[in-house]
């Protein structure tokens, strides 16, 4: 290793005229370090076209910067320009196809479309260089992200990891598939490993961090947390963790409010990206604890809401202050927005989820009930150990917001008894539960919580 450093340090980049002569370069000062098959693609050249290959690399840029809708959608831009100059560029293929993945995934664009589009790139891909491994692993995010299908994926994710033993990419993503399975200690190994052979990336951490959490380890999951934001000072969700941490280890409101104060002074507003589950799980609805706090943070199109989150946000929190007959009016549009949208993609499970908070608002309480069922049958912790808890949690928010205690303490027990993101002293302190405050059967969650137990048990 002191070799490879040492030759690193020797090399003068200025001395070569081109991106592939630095590639054979810094191959050379590795030899000790790689194998022979990683140490064979570095000498590769995945185009002649070096303006495919710069447009190529701004890509990766913008794609690796942040999760932003502007970033995703400039590397989109970057991958289409390398394989319009070289149309036989394999890899600015296989990165494209991943790149429309992702925005899939984010919910900039959760649309069938979208995911033609990924499967299309990655699939020309293939069919130029059929074992590429970055293909492999663009198709492995395709059946993770777009389908759901964690044995393709995984299936994928193993042969990329036989071509290149030493990415810290692919146990990233082994990892992000194990906690969708429900294997979240297996989950948080991969992480480890991933961070440990790049330990310059913050996304590891934040993702074993993030898992450690539901895993109700706090204390592990604010170190780590601290060293995301030290390495990663304008990724929005290290600092959204951090505020979130607050309350889950010592129910410190007032420390969430400041480490959120500083995210907004280092990231405006309207430039954070969609962030609904923060909203859902009742972040904001616990450190705003006053009507203006409120009113000036739930704006359209800013603090990451869009529009249903913003209408169901200013229909809890006119609940929440007393003032009744504002919430019913924005109860009652976001009920239109939820129906419309449920009509129009009716495999949103979310979506009815979010129906179901509505109807309850309105007092709907038989409509409330069967819709929040229905989005917890669609995704649940057996389908889905990352996402779905949310919308076993949302049941329980919806039976008590209508008014049904019985039915809201058996889904609360259940999504107590799961990693989620919920705990003691956060539903002790989100405005949200006030209707079970008076419930001794609550107050026994908030004292003595169920132990967590493995739901493991996904097949798919």
């Amino acid at each position: 290793a002191d070799e490879t450093e040492k030759g690193l340090k020797d090399f003068d980049a200025a001395s070569l005229n081109d991106l592939y002569s630095i590639a054979d370069e810094i191959a050379a000062t590795l030899d000790v370090t790689m194998g022979d098959k990683e140490r064979a693609r570095l000498l590769e050249h995945p185009t002649e076209n070096r303006a495919a290959y710069e447009a190529y690399q701004q890509g990766n840029r913008f794609y690796n910067h942040s999760w932003d809708s502007t970033d995703v959608n400039a590397s989109i831009v970057s991958y289409e320009t390398a394989t319009r100059l070289d149309p036989r560029f394999a890899l600015a293929l296989a990165a494209l196809g991943r790149a429309h993945g992702w925005k899939y995934q984010l919910g900039l664009d959760p649309s069938d479309t979208r995911l033609v589009f990924a499967k299309a790139f990655i699939d020309s891909a293939l069919r130029l260089a059929p074992e590429l491994p970055e293909a492999r692993l663009a198709l492995g995010l395709y059946y993770y992200w777009g389908k759901r299908d964690y044995q393709g994926a995984m299936r994928e994710f193993g042969t990329v990891h036989r071509a290149l033993p030493s990415s810290a990419e692919v146990f990233n993503f082994m990892g992000n598939v194990s906690r969708r399975r429900g294997a979240l200690k297996d989950a948080v190994e991969s992480y480890r490993l991933s961070a440990e052979l790049d330990p310059k990336s913050h996304q590891q951490l934040f993702n074993r961090a993030e898992t450690l959490l539901y895993l109700r380890e706090f204390a592990e999951s604010e170190q780590l947390t601290d060293r995301v934001i030290d390495m990663a000072p304008d990724f929005i969700d290290g600092y959204l963790l951090k505020a979130t941490l607050q309350i889950h280890r010592r129910g410190d409101v007032a420390a969430a409010r400041r480490i959120l104060a500083d995210l907004e002074s280092r990231i405006p507003p309207p430039r954070w990206r969609r962030i609904g589950h923060h909203w859902r799980a009742g972040l904001f609805r616990i450190v705003d604890d006053s009507l203006p706090s409120a009113e000036r943070r739930i704006v359209v199109n800013a603090f990451g809401l869009d529009t249903a989150h913003y209408l169901l946000a200013r229909a809890n929190m006119y609940r929440q202050f007393g003032q009744s007959s504002r919430a019913h009016v924005y109860y009652d549009s976001a009920a239109d927005y939820m129906e419309k949208t449920v009509k129009r993609h009716p495999e949103w499970g979310g979506a009815f989820g979010q129906l179901g908070i509505a109807y309850a608002g309105l007092q709907r309480k038989e409509d409330a009930g069967r819709v929040a069922e229905k989005a917890a049958a669609m995704l649940n912790e057996t389908i889905d150990a990352l996402d779905g808890p949310e919308w076993v949690a949302n049941a329980a928010f919806v039976y008590a917001s209508a008014g049904n205690p019985d039915k809201a303490i058996e889904w609360l027990t259940r999504a107590m008894a799961i990693p989620s993101r919920l705990s003691p002293k956060w539903i002790e302190l989100d405005p949200g539960w006030v209707q079970l405050r008076g419930d001794a059967r609550f107050r026994r969650l908030i004292r003595e919580p169920p132990p967590l137990r493995s739901i493991a048990t996904v097949a798919r």
